[in-house]
């Protein structure tokens, strides 16, 4: 059986998108399979280690755009290093199933191996993390805000979070960076780790983020179908990611846009 090394010199994001590929190689059984990340990047692969999969960590950080070096060095004896970085090929950057799937083929037929995976757009995975882990309960229903600031040079958005606590007063809204809001329904959670995070997503009613990292976090099968935003973009020029049957994002570019989302949705979700 063929040993694929499957590491990624991109940035955080193109590791946690490179997940279903991940998974859907190792449950084909047509290879055996050893992961590698920089450090930092450790925990968004750790679970894979419970389904038998090696995972092996370089002693660098990542830097804000990719890898610092080539990861390929870890590559074990006998293993093919396959670079999993959506980043590497300027027409595979839409960060879709199709995309990922691209980037594994041409990585492969590189070193002469023919093709492992299918695309179907009817079959879209999503970047479930299996880790079981502790989060907080809830008091109350509650809105996911990922409004942390990250290197992407559109993410500038800032969500008026006192006007939403203000708007919606019977929810919570669940922040990943402090909140600096002086309201009774703007929560902090920003001292949990990105699986936490990714699981307490799961608990709310609604998704609101600003760029596809950390927000990639959310897309999970419990959220696959739940009202979900991306704030700060113009709609008529920002494309989806990680699209599928049945998508509900959506692309926002105002506060007052973010706030109709909310309020239409809500409706919806406590009928």
């Amino acid at each position: 059986m063929i040993h694929l090394f499957l590491y990624s010199t991109g940035t955080a994001e193109d590791v946690a998108f490179a997940r279903p590929i991940v998974r859907r190689l190792h449950e084909s059984g047509r290879c055996r399979i050893t992961l590698g990340a920089c450090r930092d990047h450790g925990e968004l692969l750790r679970d894979f280690a419970d389904a038998g999969i090696t995972l092996l960590l370089s002693d660098a950080v990542c830097a804000p755009h990719g890898a610092p070096l080539d990861l390929a060095y870890l590559a074990p004896v006998g293993a093919v290093p396959i670079d999993t970085s959506f980043r590497q090929y300027d027409d595979t950057r839409a960060y879709d199933w199709r995309d990922a799937i691209e980037v594994l083929d041409r990585q492969l037929a590189a070193v002469g191996l023919d093709p492992m995976l299918e695309f179907d757009e009817r079959d879209v995975p999503m970047l479930d993390f299996a880790a079981d882990v502790d989060v907080p309960a809830l008091a109350r229903p509650s809105i996911w805000v990922e409004n942390r600031f990250v290197a992407d040079r559109f993410g500038y958005f800032a969500f008026d979070l006192g006007r939403l606590a203000r708007t919606f007063r019977s929810f919570d809204f669940l922040c990943t960076r402090n909140p600096h809001v002086d309201e009774p329904n703007v929560l902090g959670v920003a001292e949990l780790t990105p699986i936490q995070h990714s699981k307490l997503s799961e608990r709310c009613e609604l998704l609101l983020g600003m760029t596809r990292f950390p927000f990639c976090l959310t897309l999970t099968e419990t959220n696959r179908l739940k009202p979900k935003a991306m704030c700060g973009y113009d709609p008529r020029t920002t494309p989806l990611f990680w699209d599928y049957a049945e998508n509900p994002l959506e692309i926002l570019a105002t506060m007052d846009a973010v706030v109709d989302f909310v309020a239409s949705n809500l409706v919806e979700r406590v009928r």
